[in-house]
């Protein structure tokens, strides 16, 4: 009949306008979920650049820092180490100088005086480095032994002040292998006094095993982490979270 409303139109139509509600609200939804991702791409982009990125090339470059740091390290002990060692080894074979007596009572090597400063001075250099950036133990372990490889050169000469107390340190230090190699009455006695080939050689004995200590040290200090420089992931931590 006229101006009777067909019931069945009316479901569909609604249909349609829900169904075009529900897409309308799906693509706002949508929108608002892209401007959210938006939101946190930006964000993510700016911690990273600003935060994570320049605490990961701090460490970066810390390491590198700390690598040669470590490598002048052992460079500088290796260098010292054999010169003092091997010197003083040529010196008392008369390879390298003439002995000569230079003072009364006293028959040291022409170039002892040299290798005396220059071992001193670079002991004191490396202990100095080694307290900046490592543990007491290291330094301990390098005090000693270059404390030894002074008293070990001075055997070279005829100073008789320090020569029992460094034969014995040297007999309660050096492995069994060397103690049972090494002629000690022989180096307990300055050789200018004696038959000189048997005491410079347990003099090179002595001083060749010094030298392969010095492979422990340099070991221990490798194995190290030198302080003051961020290389582990504890470092990264405390730069990303300074309070951590």
């Amino acid at each position: 009949m006229p101006g009777l409303v067909n019931q069945g139109d009316r479901p569909a139509a609604e249909d349609d306008a829900s169904a075009s509600s529900d897409g309308v609200r799906l693509r706002t939804l949508a929108a608002r979920a892209a401007k959210h991702r938006a939101v946190l791409v930006t964000v993510a982009l700016t911690l990273l650049t600003a935060w994570i990125f320049p605490a990961l090339v701090h460490q970066w470059q810390d390491r590198q820092k700390a690598r040669e740091l470590t490598a002048a390290l052992v460079t500088n002990i290796g260098t010292s180490t054999s010169e003092a060692l091997v010197t003083s080894a040529l010196l008392s074979s008369s390879r390298l100088q003439a002995w000569r007596p230079a003072r009364e009572n006293q028959c040291d090597p022409n170039g002892f005086d040299a290798l005396d400063l220059d071992w001193r001075t670079s002991k004191a250099e490396i202990e100095a480095q080694l307290q900046a950036y490592y543990s007491r133990g290291i330094v301990t372990q390098w005090r000693t032994y270059g404390d030894l490889v002074q008293e070990t050169y001075f055997l070279i000469t005829c100073n008789k002040s320090m020569r029992a107390t460094t034969v014995d340190k040297l007999k309660n230090h050096l492995p069994p292998n060397v103690r049972r190699r090494v002629n000690w009455p022989r180096l307990a006695t300055p050789w200018h006094q004696t038959h000189a080939l048997p005491s410079r050689k347990a003099y090179m004995e002595v001083s060749a095993a010094l030298l392969t200590e010095k492979a422990e040290i340099i070991e221990h200090i490798v194995e190290a982490t030198p302080a003051g420089f961020s290389t582990r992931f504890s470092d990264l931590l405390h730069d990303l979270i300074p309070a951590y």
